[in-house]
């Protein structure tokens, strides 16, 4: 029998700036006050996650790369905005603390759709629920319990950690440690729109 492939752990998303990681360090500073059992997220892996990949065999990873490449390619770079807070779950058990994204141009869904469809021809499942942009600040704890109080005002105004300007797309590798994920960058797809350029939006 051949010997087995080696896998690893991998996703796709674009970076935020340091700037706004470091506004969201201030943000979980103020709320882990208020939000206990919760894992949170340390600022230098925030991110804005485009596509999970899970566990990929290395031989398809050059397909993946081609894939995140062409989808880039065809998108002209652009702006989000990062702000407001939300969770994931009920209000009363909620599973991820999250910072919300805003993108008016409408490219950054172009993006995601371009990217999965190529790569849902690939084998690679999207999934069910609709894409939703965001930053994840915390997940919930196993077990245990954890408070959510009414005090945290989620999507309150007020909470905008500013603009990032996404130029290109990323595939990282994500390595699960006893103190948390380490993040690795497998890949860059820079973004050029149908002529090769664009301006940010």
């Amino acid at each position: 029998m051949p010997g087995r492939t080696e896998s690893l752990r991998a996703f796709i998303a674009l970076e935020l700036s340091e700037e706004v990681r470091r506004r969201a360090a201030r943000m979980q500073a103020r709320l882990q006050a208020e939000c206990m059992g919760w894992r949170w997220v340390r600022a230098e892996n925030m991110h804005l996650t485009l596509f999970f990949l899970g566990s990929v065999e290395r031989d398809r990873l050059e397909a993946v790369f081609a894939a995140v490449d062409a989808a880039a390619a065809a998108v002209e770079p652009f702006s989000f905005e990062v702000g407001g807070l939300g969770t994931f779950g009920p209000r009363s058990n909620p599973r991820v603390l999250w910072v919300g994204v805003q993108e008016k141009s409408g490219r950054l869904s172009l993006l995601y759709e371009s990217l999965a469809e190529r790569l849902e021809k690939l084998g690679f499942e999207r999934e069910d629920r609709p894409f939703r942009p965001h930053i994840t600040l915390a997940r919930a704890k196993s077990g245990g319990s954890r408070r959510h109080p009414d005090t945290v005002p989620l999507g309150r105004e007020g909470e905008e950690l500013g603009r990032v300007e996404a130029r290109r797309v990323v595939v990282m590798r994500s390595i699960l440690e006893p103190g948390g994920a380490v993040y690795s960058m497998l890949h860059q797809s820079p973004m050029k729109g149908v002529g090769g350029h664009g301006d940010v939006g």
